[in-house]
């Protein structure tokens, strides 16, 4: 009996065990099991894990690229600041560590809270990395850093070098340049348009970390190097840039105007050597910009060229083969309406030179009747008045009229008479100056170029192309030659050089109507025997005069005689010594009719 009970007992205790080794060994089974799914299918996510535990990714920030004249002067680059950095995680005292950055970067009392915010909620986070200050002068970021050492509040502030992006030309070529973002993307300008070559490729370096997530020196387990952005050069030429935004800045302190803008091209090369606008800005004077300051209007904005436009209506007329000659009896009614030289007196029989030399209304609106419709449609088209110029900017508008073989009812007349002085008819400065250099190109026509190189980008395709015979060109320069020296440019000649042009005085019209200032304009070349230099200035709405040959040629004048000097052109009339500085212009002005100006 007693031992069977021993029997029984054995085997319970047996039976015990072999349940007891069954839960282990499943437990064991299911630990190993688990042990192989953690490290065999979630081994990578845990890696990643302890690796962002272990260690802190800092950003490599590629250098942007130069953007250059054609000299090789930068006008935008990338220089190495300082930025500010905290962890704050590790920050006992926001308050005091905001307060005395705060201090240190001469912060008002609505930065240092944002300031503070930052830190405590970087905190919140658990965070051992927030950036607060970018773009530090170097001599402060150094100061920072000394004063770490020793004040327990900066302790956790670090120092990380930061490219800045500065123009060490200051306002000069500003609005072409272009600014850039915070995060150096550009917003406007050749910033913008050639920003997949400047702006280069971001880099990262992985680095340990210790138990309050400060980075241990030497540690580093992973970097990918920065690819710094290309350059990009422009056809600028720094220097003649300067002289433009000088005189426009003069003109500007002068006539008090709504703006201005000028254009200095190449006519062999169609390259611009100068393009400024007023008002401008200086960057480094981090102040607020307004949109007007930025706008470079010499592309973006379109104007009625006024008188500017006989030269075109006379070069359409010369390829056209019609009579040339015209008699201007003062006035001429079209319908209900009429046109009038505003000069108020008959210029009688008017040949083309006549025309262009004392800017006569009828002549230019009858040549352009004779050509018609069709033919002066299709020499604007030509001359590249209806098209962009291709120019490597962003924005650039054009002008548009209808095509008269689609709309004839849209081309009565008036407006054909109209549109050959300048009334009716919108165009860009650039796409004005452009024509004006095919002139003086003996009738090529070469697509004004900003841009000479900009590696790994596409520049646009420029063919020159014919637009007038050259003997046409050649007849045209020596009657706007007589603008400058009998006819109502005379500010602009400078002594010893043959200068052509022709002065433009247009209304300004808004909602339709005109009566909303004047817009005075220059346009011209020189030398005019062997032309080198076109030049374009446009005063919109000036508050002391109203005319071109009064307000725009002396500008026309300063920059022309800068320029030929800087590049060393000889000067082909040297006995020639009539000049325009300090003279006075003896044409008397008189306006008569609604937006019929001659000038």
């Amino acid at each position: 009996m007693v031992s069977q009970r021993r029997v029984n007992e054995s085997a319970l205790i047996k039976r015990r065990m072999e349940v007891v080794f069954l839960l282990f060994l499943g437990f064991v089974v299911l630990l190993g099991l688990r042990l192989a799914y953690l490290q065999g299918f979630q081994s990578k996510r845990f890696l990643q894990l302890a690796n962002r535990m272990a260690g802190r990714t800092v950003a490599l920030d590629a250098e942007r690229g130069a953007i250059r004249d054609r000299n090789g002067v930068e006008l935008a680059t990338d220089v190495l600041a300082k930025s500010i950095a905290i962890n704050p995680r590790a920050v006992k005292d926001p308050a005091l560590t905001a307060a005395r950055l705060a201090e240190l970067l001469r912060l008002d009392e609505t930065q240092r809270a944002a300031l503070q915010q930052a830190i405590v909620d970087g905190k919140a986070k658990k965070s051992a990395y927030r950036l607060l200050r970018r773009g530090v002068d170097r001599k402060l970021a150094e100061q920072v850093k000394a004063l770490g050492e020793k004040e327990a509040a900066l302790k956790h502030v670090s120092l990380e070098d930061y490219p800045v992006r500065v123009n060490p030309c200051g306002a000069d070529g500003v609005q072409l340049v272009g600014p850039v973002s915070s995060d150096g993307q550009g917003i406007e300008g050749i910033e913008l348009k050639f920003n997949s070559v400047l702006a280069g490729k971001n880099g990262k370096r992985r680095m340990r970390v210790d138990g309050n997530q400060l980075a241990i020196p030497e540690s580093e387990v992973e970097v990918e190097t920065a690819v710094d952005g290309r350059d990009v050069t422009l056809t600028l030429d720094r220097n003649i840039q300067h002289f433009v935004e000088e005189e426009l800045a003069q003109v500007a302190a002068e006539q008090s105007p709504d703006a201005a803008t000028a254009i200095v091209m190449d006519v062999r090369s169609g390259d611009v050597l100068a393009m400024a606008n007023w008002p401008s800005y200086d960057p480094a004077e981090k102040k607020p910009v307004k949109p007007e300051q930025r706008r470079n209007r010499a592309v973006t904005d379109l104007f009625e060229p006024g008188s500017t436009f006989k030269v075109i209506t006379a070069a359409a007329a010369l390829e056209a083969g019609v009579k040339t000659s015209v008699y201007c009896s003062g006035r001429r009614a079209i319908g209900r309406r009429s046109v009038r030289c505003a000069h108020g007196a008959s210029h009688g029989p008017t040949d083309l030179r006549r025309m262009i030399e004392q800017s006569c209304n009828l002549a230019a609106g009858a040549l352009s009747e004779r050509v018609g419709p069709t033919g002066m449609y299709a020499f604007l088209d030509k001359m590249g008045l209806m098209s962009k110029t291709g120019i490597e900017f962003p924005g650039e508008e054009y002008g548009r009229l209808p095509d008269p073989a689609k709309h004839p009812e849209k081309w009565p007349t008036m407006r054909t008479v109209n549109i050959g002085f300048g009334q009716g008819v919108v165009t860009s400065p650039l796409q004005l100056v452009s024509a004006y250099a095919a002139i003086a190109n003996d009738g090529m026509y070469q697509p004004p170029r900003l841009v000479l190189n900009a590696s790994g980008a596409e520049l646009p395709a420029r063919e020159p192309r014919r637009v007038m015979s050259a003997a046409n060109a050649a007849s045209l320069r020596s009657y706007m030659e007589a603008v400058v020296t009998d006819g109502t440019g005379k500010k602009a000649k400078i002594a010893g050089y043959s200068v052509a042009g022709k002065t433009g005085t247009a209304q300004i019209a808004k909602n339709g109507r005109y009566g909303h200032g004047y817009l005075a304009s220059f346009v011209g070349f020189l030398p005019a025997s062997k032309p080198r230099l076109a030049i374009l200035v446009s005063v919109w709405h000036p508050r002391h005069g109203q005319y071109g040959g009064v307000v725009s040629a002396p500008v026309f004048r300063e920059i022309a005689r800068q320029s030929v000097s800087y590049l060393k052109i000889a000067p082909d009339t040297p006995n020639d010594l009539r000049d325009g500085a300090g003279r006075e212009v003896s044409d008397r002005y008189a306006r008569s009719g609604q937006g019929q100006v001659n000038d």
